[in-house]
């Protein structure tokens, strides 16, 4: 196994001091951080064999597998950590195509990983398509709780050190999982996590070697001015834990598409809501990053909602609502199919939002419409939730060919298949209230079957009345045009 550590020092934080780090042990083998303000980014490269069984012959059917997590909560990003993808979990996989029906195992390996809220039959069924022959699945996981406990349970066992280090991604803000059979490392994993502070205020931890042949590279840098608008520079020590007894400086530069933007956003349904509820999206966007930049934001929807492509194509009615255009629309489209006739998980809505006035000020409205949902016992409403999307600025690069350099580089979150490129981002921040989520909530009216039965007979009664009364109006119309013809 490898590992990278990254800390990066918070902007306007208290300045470091070198009595915060010490190696220790047999040729600097563990490193002590002390009161360090700083965002965290933790890379795994974890090889063949220390791949469990059961999870190589679930990845058989599948020449790639790209796998994103983002909490619900509220967290502060960082260049180069500040791409954004909305709430809960993200799958793009391609199949491979001989083997693509035999993904059932796939499945159930996923519920076990991330729990019941990852549900699918097989890829076909739950998966929506994409360009380029990819598989893209979109489904409520609201925390890593599962994935911890199947990772202590078949990967660090009863390692002590193992345990400790997983159970801090409880509190990860973002987790990514990469396999690519191609790749550099053939038929293995990637895991990286992200953190925009320690759970517990600065961070006091100890960072050391599983093993013998466990590599770990840790870098402690902040940011430095740069010569390009479109390049990072940073400062700061790095070591490979077992290899070097001191900590080495260093200073380098690279290309990147993803950056913070300082502007915000919040969502929230237009009360009252209805059967055809409004997302009402608040952008205080600030100036856009150059002239070639558009605003968008980007959907996930659950099956239970959906937009109808056809009223978004009306121009007037997008300029009235904010818009400018819908500019991708994959997954479920059926404008009458009920919620449970739908297999796939619902889908991905990409919208370009009209250019802010000169404040940087936009409300957007988003028409959504509700599928209805099957009945239920004990109640006659449903909560459901819909997840936040990610607001960004869309920008053309020059730099788009060095992109792939950056050592902290993040695809694969969605939305970039509908942009050329030479796409830069830059992310909007979600703004909430204290404890608050980016999910949004409304209460969907449901048949409850607890009235099923008097629901039935009384549907049964009046059909028959009105039945009854319909054959006696014909009746009665029937003999009084024979009196009529018998008079004449």
């Amino acid at each position: 196994m490898k590992q990278r550590v990254t800390f990066l020092v918070k902007p306007n934080s208290p300045p470091t001091d070198p009595d915060q780090f010490s190696l220790s042990e047999s040729r600097g083998s563990k490193l002590k951080v002390r009161s360090l303000h700083a965002a965290r980014q933790e890379k795994w490269t974890i090889l063949p064999h220390e791949i469990p069984l059961q999870i190589q012959d679930a990845l058989k059917p599948l020449s790639e597998l790209y796998i994103r997590w983002s909490t619900t909560a509220a967290y502060d990003s960082f260049n180069p950590f500040s791409s954004r993808a909305p709430a809960g979990l993200h799958i793009i996989t391609t199949p491979v195509e001989a083997l693509a029906q035999d993904t059932d195992h796939f499945c159930s390996l996923l519920r076990l990983i991330f729990g019941n809220g990852a549900s699918c039959s097989t890829i076909l069924d739950a998966f929506v398509e994409i360009p380029g022959g990819k598989q893209q699945f979109h489904a409520a996981v609201p925390d890593l709780s599962a994935f911890v406990e199947f990772f202590q349970r078949n990967v660090c066992r009863k390692d002590k050190i193992c345990l400790d280090e997983t159970s801090l991604l409880r509190s990860a803000d973002y987790l990514d999982i990469d396999y690519h059979e191609k790749s550099a490392v053939p038929q293995g994993f990637t895991i990286s996590a992200y953190w925009s502070s320690s759970p517990d205020g600065p961070w006091d931890t100890t960072v050391q070697k599983l093993a013998q042949d466990h590599r770990v590279e840790v870098g402690i840098f902040d940011q430095r001015p740069s010569i390009s608008e479109e390049k990072l520079s940073f400062g700061g020590i790095l070591t490979v834990l077992g290899e070097s007894e001191e900590l080495k400086p260093t200073l380098f530069s690279f290309q990147t598409r993803h950056f913070r933007s300082a502007g915000v956003f919040s969502g929230s349904f237009k009360e009252p809501t209805g059967l055809h509820p409004k997302f009402l999206l608040r952008v205080a966007a600030g100036k856009a990053p150059s002239e070639e930049c558009a605003l968008h934001a980007y959907f996930t929807l659950p099956k239970t909602f959906f937009v109808d492509k056809y009223q978004l194509s009306d121009p007037q009615l997008l300029k009235s609502l904010g818009l400018h255009r819908l500019k991708g629309l994959y997954g479920e489209a059926d404008l009458e199919a009920p919620a449970w006739t739908q297999s796939r998980w619902g889908s991905s809505v990409l919208l370009e939002i009209e250019d802010p006035a000169e404040t940087g000020l936009t409300d957007v409205e988003l028409p959504l419409h509700l599928r209805y949902l099957e009945p239920i016992s004990g109640s006659e409403y449903i909560k459901q939730d819909m997840p936040w999307p990610v607001v960004f600025w869309a920008c053309s690069s020059h730099a788009w060919e060095k992109f792939h350099i950056s050592p902290f580089d993040r695809i694969h979150l969605g939305y970039e298949h509908m942009f050329e490129n030479d796409t830069a981002y830059y992310h909007l921040s979600p703004k909430l209230p204290e404890g608050g989520s980016t999910y949004s909530s409304l209460q969907v009216p449901v048949m409850n079957l607890d009235y099923a039965v008097s629901i039935k007979f009384g549907t049964a009664v009046v059909v028959g009345i009105g039945f009854l009364y319909i054959t006696l109006k014909v009746i009665m119309a029937s003999l009084k045009k024979k009196k009529i013809t018998k008079v004449e």
